[in-house]
């Protein structure tokens, strides 16, 4: 995934947690396979650096970012 992004990967996943507590079970399909954050964090971790809000950068992209503008 992280040589066909080109430099930045969005990524929006729904966790078990997310099932639990946030999704609306009338409009959400919760027939899906969740796993927890801490699986897709470690996954991504080992090509991308999140940023937050969904955006994850690939490690060591050129593309520069201030401070707070970082996960």
């Amino acid at each position: 995934m992280a040589a066909m992004c080109r430099g930045f990967l969005y990524l929006e996943a729904i966790t078990a947690r997310d099932l639990r507590e946030v999704c609306d079970r009338k409009r959400t399909d919760v027939t899906v396979h969740s796993r927890p954050a801490k699986f897709y964090r470690s996954v991504l971790a080992r090509h991308f650096e999140p940023l937050g809000c969904g955006l994850h950068r690939v490690n060591g992209g050129d593309k520069l970012f201030y401070e707070l503008e970082r996960g």
